[in-house]
């Protein structure tokens, strides 16, 4: 799981103002100082925030929030005594892509006090504006619909590759459900950060991250574009139904995981496990004379993937920073780059370049 995910359990807070039974999400950015909407608590004179759920502390709002940061609802609480378990996630200026994958938590109203983690591969980044839309968001944000309504996440941090790049401030609804969330970047309120003295970065931290495979994976072309199951009927057209469903399940299971991992983190991983299982295809491809593989033979291939990703994982820790994977994780990982157009159990699967 991403580390910047796990801090989340510490960082982030619900709101509740007490005397206008108005509730909200906030996050530390500091060990005294929690971020969050202005209009979740601009009536309130008695602001309660709760740490995992049992943690409360009372809080006033910072005398540097002025009239233009309440327009932009921009808030921040100060705690009277600095929280012992803040644990610090980098803060970015940064531009979004389309499609990257965006991660939070927060507590919509709907979950009666209950943290709603978004993690899927459904919340992805849909639009960045160059402008404030509605004088409130600049960036368009797509979910996992599973409630029909977020009030109350507003306040909650956006994170894409483990750093804080804006918070979350509204939704979008259609009769009446909430079909995407709405964010604003750390550039609107910038400033106010650095007067608090929190540190704001434009570039994400490389220290020990494998840039090159990273960026190397995002410039690969796919050309064999059948699935994971087209791609074990092209060798098996007699394998069962269940062994077919249980592929397609591991596989989706395992682009659920992946998706909790920095993407920079795993596409760098997903760069070399398919550069050297290339060369395990290579030569798989090269003692056959035919393709008509038994699921055994299937299944000592991706066994194979298994230890050539293991081992030239292990050989490159040496030098650069990998997440912690399980054998389990890196087959799921496998049959990902195999339903992604990238590996096969045929020559169709191998790359000039």
């Amino acid at each position: 799981m991403s580390e910047a995910f796990n801090k989340l359990e510490k960082n982030v807070c619900k709101i509740i103002c007490k005397d206008t039974n108005e509730e909200g999400t906030g996050f530390l950015i500091s060990a005294n100082l929690i971020l969050t909407v202005f209009h979740t608590i601009q009536d309130s004179k008695n602001i309660l925030v709760i740490f995992n759920e049992n943690e409360e502390y009372e809080v006033m709002i910072h005398e540097l929030i002025n009239d233009s940061y309440k327009e932009l609802d921009i808030a921040i609480l100060q705690l009277n005594s600095s929280k012992n378990h803040y644990e610090p996630i980098d803060i970015l200026d940064i531009s979004l892509p389309t499609g990257i994958r965006w991660y939070s938590r927060g507590y919509p109203s709907s979950k009666n006090s209950q943290i709603e983690n978004f993690q899927t591969v459904d919340c992805i980044i849909n639009e960045q504006y160059n402008h404030r839309q509605e004088s409130k968001f600049d960036i368009d944000l797509n979910i996992n619909k599973k409630i029909p309504n977020y009030n109350g996440v507003s306040g909650a941090p956006l994170i894409v590759n483990d750093v804080i790049v804006g918070i979350i401030n509204s939704s979008r609804s259609i009769g009446g459900d909430d079909i995407e969330l709405k964010a604003l970047s750390i550039k609107y309120f910038k400033n106010l950060l650095i007067q608090l003295g929190v540190t704001v970065k434009n570039e994400y931290p490389t220290d020990g991250i494998d840039i090159h495979s990273a960026s190397s994976f995002d410039k690969l072309n796919t050309r064999d574009f059948r699935n994971v199951e087209e791609k074990i009927l092209a060798v098996n057209n007699d394998i069962s139904k269940a062994r077919l469903n249980n592929y397609n399940r591991v596989t989706t299971h395992g682009k659920v995981e992946v998706s909790l991992y920095n993407q920079r983190d795993i596409s760098a991983v997903k760069y070399i496990i398919f550069d050297e299982c290339q060369v395990e295809l290579l030569n798989f491809c090269e003692n056959r004379n035919n393709f008509d593989l038994s699921h055994d033979e299937i299944q000592q291939l991706i066994d194979s993937y298994i230890t050539r990703a293991r081992n030239i994982i292990d050989d490159r820790s040496r030098n650069h920073k990998y997440p912690n994977l399980s054998d389990d994780e890196l087959k799921k990982i496998i049959l990902n780059l195999i339903d992604e157009c990238y590996l096969s159990f045929d020559e169709d699967g191998i790359y000039d370049a």
